[in-house]
Formats: C-alpha cells, structure tokens, sequence
C-alpha cells in the first residue's frame, strides 16, 4: 500500500488514514446508476511454490543495507550469483530501496545458461521501475530475481557489494560559459592536432629523414592536447567504473570493483599507472575538481595515463618500423588523429592499448624475435581478445616452417592468462558469448551498426555473421600459411581485416580505434601512402560521429549535471544512430578497399576522400535528420 501510495502522491507516505473512493458520472449523461460498496479489504497473499521447486520469483531480504546520504551515493551493487533455472530461461533483477523499485539495464533480460551458472552482476541503480510484474516484498530492502520466461529453481547470492561514490557540487554554468568550454573542446581534439598532422604531411612525406625537433614538436602537441582534455572531460558512466575499481583496490584492497566484460588484467594496468596519485595523496595533496565531474583535475589524468601512455608507446613503436618522412607522417597520423585522442583521453578507454601490444608483437615478429613476439600477442590478447589471433597465426607459422624450438618458446608465452583465475575464466566466457554459445553484450550487432539498426537486415543476424567473417579471415590466412606466403606485411593485413569485420558486425563502439594503428602499420610497411592518408580523414570523421551521435558534447564536458543548456543543433536531431551506423560502414568499407588499392598520390586521396565524406555526411544529415522527421 505504501508503494502504490508513493505512486498517486508523489511522496513517501508512512501510513493510510483514510481512504476515499470517488465513482464519476459522465457530464450530461441521460442514465442513472445506483453504486453500493458492500465489502472493502486489503489482501496480502503469501508466497509459495509453483511446482516442485520452480518459481516465477525469488526474493532475498537485505538487513541494515547501506543508505545513501548527503555525502554519499549508491552507484553500483556487484552480485555473485548462482542460478539454476529451466533451460533458456530469461530473468532480470530489482533492487527495493524502501518504496522504490530499481531496474538496471545490465541486469535486464539476462539468458540462463547452465554452462555459466555462476556469474557477477554490476546492477545499476539508476532506473525507477513503475510496474513490478510479481507481489511486493515484505521487507523494505529486497533483491528480487524475476523469470520472464521459463521459471527459477534456486538462486544463491554469494556476495553482494554496495559501491558508493561520493556526491560532488554542480556549479552552475551559463550558456555563455558552456560556448567557451565547447570551444576549447573542439580546439583541442580537432583543429590543433588535425591542424598540425596536416602541415607534417605537407612538409615531411617526401623526405628520407627527420629532424629530432619535429618528433618533438608532435609529441609535445599530442600530450597537451591529451592532458587538457583529460582533465576537463570525462565519460560519466565509464569514468564511475574506474574510479569504482580503483578506489576499491587502492582504498580496501578489493578486486570485486573490477568487472567484466572489462578483463581483471587490464583493471590492474589502471591500477598501476594511477598508483603515484595515491602516493601523492598521502603526501597531503587537495584536488580540485572541474564541473560536476566525480575525478577531481588530477586524478583524471592520472586515471586516463594508462591509454594515454599506450598511445605514446604506439607512436614510437610506429617510428621504428620506416626512419623515413612517410613512416613519421603515418606515426604522426596515429598520435595526433582525434579519435586516438578521444578514445584515451576523453573516454578513458583501453581499447588502443590492444593494438599497442599487437604492434609491438609484429615488431619483434619483423625481427625473428618470436618468443618476445608471442609475449606481446598474449599481453595484448589478456586486454581484449582480438590480440589472440596474431597469437595464433603466429603459433602456426611457426610450426609450419618447422622452427620447433621457437615454437615451444611462443606457447610458453600463454602461461600468464592462467596466473589469475578470474581473468580465464572471464576469458573463456567472452570466447563462449562470441561463438554465439551464450548471449553477450557485445556479440550481437547494436544500435550503432548496419544490421542492429535497420529491421530489415535483421534476418542476415541469422548467419552470425561475427563468427562467419571471423572464420572466413582465419581460413584465408591459413590458406596463405600453407602455400608459404604469410610473411609478416600479410599478418597485419589479415589483422586489420578481422578487426573491420568485427566492428562492423558487433556492438564495439570504442574499438574503431583499433584500426588506426594496424593500418597505419600496413601502410608503413608496404608503402600503401593513400591508406596512410584516409586514415586521418577515417579518425576524424569516426571522432566526429561518436561524440556527436554516439554521446553527445555536453555529456562529456558537463555530464549528468542536468544543466538546462541546449547541446548543438546537429547533436538533437532524430536518426543520429542511423547516421552513425551507415557513415562508420562507409568509412570502414573505404578503409578496407586502401588495403588493397590506391592511386598513390596521398596529397589527392586526402582532399578527395575528405570531399566524399563530407557530402555523404550532409546527405545523410539533411535526408534522414531533417527530411525523415
């Protein structure tokens, strides 16, 4: 009763004294009625089972739970659970705090499959549900397991950790102020790299060497632009993850704050480039912060060095391959493109640290260097699974040309996956989720590709098309393998492919970064100039799309403040996922068509790549955001 009392009133209410029931007859109505109320009780039906241990729900009672207050806000519960359930089951979890009923997206929906019985939830509680589909609770405090198809047989918490981040003040912000933001925002991940690449290019291509002054020059640019955005922006949801990881570890030495589908490796690389802010914290040091934003300016930066030195690490690493102009432009292309930029800087994402590690394993695989080589591999894989495919082409190039001894050397580089059992464990489920064995987040096409976006392409779903272009990629190469022609220029180009066919046919929005490197690499490697120069028109216009259709501007500068500014115009208008989805298609396809082919003349694929892209981006704007409203 209080439920549906907070419900019709808006505000909590402790206690009913009286109720009063109001039957209404239509204005001018020509008939009478009689309404007599003979009998008025209040029914509370006990909970019992369906049939030999199957339930439609399964309640656990929280005792004393940790509250939320002034200081103090409840931003994630991370569940343990085992479940046992009816095959293909779908259930979802709710939290009861009081009156209220929270949902989480995360925990929506999910498919019960016995071969991942036990699992961890992050549940967000950030989304109020107004219908609860089963009876209420008897206590105020409930975690609820509901099955919306098929039934529970037994669910077992086996823990449950309630994280909470501390609230910050929300400074107000003019509209005035906000075009000054925008400014420096638009600055500094778009016209001052962009800008500068574009003179590199200009003056260094043809040239057989480069100046020591020049390396610094765009190294000393691509940094300031990294820790000016860094430190004034922030992804809001993935940059409460983090913090939520880290101060878990650093705060209570728990790892439970670390979890998937991010790898617990790559937690432990946060960890480690964040750990001098906590020294410098016990030393006495006071951030300040910026906005609403829950990192204060320093700790940002120090929670985004991580990607941001791995994006330092790709840029020399593409350096050693061509001491040449054209091997500094195509470096130069990487570290000043603004979705590397945007990827390490603003969103704070790791997915550049793959293709670092895969970059660096083909540099020691271009040496002989096989060992290290698979090391890297591995490394690199441990951070997202891509990195696992050169790991494997590699172990079967190497058996193939007989080189037995290196051979065990690379397959003694797989060890580290099992020093930790929660990081194979997690591996082994995402391998599972992307074989299309378990349901996955990120294994189907979403709301920002082709197939996820347009219903009438939805039957193609049908042929998992991730798991069959993955396979055509890896036959060819070991067609190429068995006739002897997989040298390493022909690796990273199957690398690239397998990369461009996932992106396109999975829910990886922050991984269009891994196309960058990799095919920057190629380029260097096979003097492919025209791939090199696409690839700053391909990383711009992909930083343009994702900021503007993917998130929008004022999310990342202001975040969930809820100031009442208006974003952009181009930002609001309707299609922005339809947009994105076909644009990103166009880009990738053009991508992939440089590996093979080019006019050779850069200067020219630069400007007239730009021009394509641009026009297909306004036919786009004005046909499905202006036209199709």
């Amino acid at each position: 009763m209080q439920r549906e009392a907070l419900l019709a009133t808006g505000h909590s209410v402790d206690s009913v004294n009286k109720v009063e029931l109001y039957v209404e007859d239509p204005p001018f109505s020509p008939q009478s009625f009689q309404f007599t109320l003979s009998k008025l009780s209040f029914e509370s039906e006990s909970l019992g089972r369906v049939s030999n241990g199957q339930y439609r729900a399964i309640y656990y009672d929280l005792k004393n739970p940790p509250q939320s207050n002034s200081f103090f806000y409840l931003n994630t519960i991370n569940l343990g659970v085992t479940t046992n359930a009816s095959r293909g089951a779908v259930f979802s979890i709710y939290f009861f705090d009081g009156p209220t009923v929270y949902t989480s997206t995360t925990a929506s929906g999910l498919v019960y499959n016995p071969l991942t019985s036990f699992s961890l939830y992050t549940f967000y509680p950030n989304t109020q549900q107004q219908i609860f589909p089963e009876l209420l609770p008897t206590s105020n405090e409930s975690i609820v397991f509901v099955a919306n198809s098929g039934t529970l047989e037994n669910v077992v918490i086996n823990s449950a950790n309630f994280v909470f981040l501390p609230t910050t003040p929300t400074p107000g912000v003019s509209q005035q102020e906000l075009a000054v933001y925008y400014v420096y925002f638009i600055f500094f991940i778009f016209l001052l790299p962009v800008g500068l690449a574009i003179l590199i290019f200009r003056e260094f291509l043809s040239r057989s060497q480069v100046p020591k002054v020049a390396i610094i020059i765009v190294l000393f640019t691509g940094m300031m632009c990294r820790i000016a955005l860094a430190i004034t922006t922030a992804h809001v949801f993935d940059m409460n993850v983090l913090l939520s990881s880290i101060r878990g570890w650093f705060q209570f030495r728990n790892p439970l704050g670390a979890l998937g589908p991010t790898l617990p490796f790559t937690f432990f690389l946060y960890w480690t480039a964040y750990s001098p802010y906590v020294l410098i914290q016990l030393a006495g040091f006071q951030d300040v912060q910026f906005l609403g934003h829950a990192a204060g300016v320093v700790e940002a930066f120090f929670v985004k060095l991580f990607p941001i030195l791995m994006d330092v690490l790709t840029f020399f690493l593409l350096l050693r391959f061509r001491k040449s102009g054209a091997g500094f432009v195509w470096a130069t292309f990487y570290f000043l493109n603004p979705l590397a930029i945007f990827v390490s800087s603003v969103w704070a994402q790791y997915a550049a640290a793959t293709m670092a590690f895969t970059v660096w394993g083909v540099y020691w695989m271009s040496r002989e260097k096989y060992a290290r080589a698979a090391l890297a591999f591995v490394v690199s894989g441990m951070i997202e699974l891509v990195g696992f495919l050169p790991y494997v082409l590699l172990l079967t190039r190497t058996a193939r040309m007989k080189l037995y001894k290196a051979l065990l050397m690379c397959g003694l580089a797989i060890i580290p996956v099992f020093f930790y059992p929660p990081e194979a464990i997690l591996i082994f489920r995402i391998s599972l989720s992307l074989a299309g064995f378990i349901s996955g987040q990120f294994s189907n096409p979403g709301s920002y590709t082709l197939l996820g976006n347009f219903p009438q392409l939805a039957i193609l779903n049908k042929l998992k098309p991730l798991l069959l272009s993955q396979a055509i990629v890896l036959g060819a190469a070991l067609v190429e393998m068995y006739r002897h022609r997989l040298n390493v220029e022909n690796l990273v180009f199957f690398i690239a492919l397998s990369s461009g066919f996932s992106l396109l046919f999975s829910n990886l929005l922050t991984s269009w970064v891994w196309l960058l490197p990799v095919c920057l690499l190629f380029a260097t490697m096979k003097g492919k100039n025209d791939l090199g120069a696409f690839v700053l028109v391909f990383g711009t216009s992909m930083a343009f799309l994702e900021i503007s259709y993917g998130f929008g501007s004022t999310y990342l500068i202001l975040g969930n403040a809820g100031y009442p500014i208006q974003p952009p115009a181009f930002e609001t208008i309707s299609n922005g996922s339809r947009i994105f989805s076909i644009m990103a298609t166009v880009l990738a396809v053009l991508l992939l068509l440089y590996l093979r082919y080019g006019s050779g003349q850069p200067a020219r694929t630069l400007i007239r790549t730009s021009g394509v892209v641009l026009s297909t981006y306004l036919l786009l704007y004005f046909w499905l955001g202006v036209h199709l409203v």
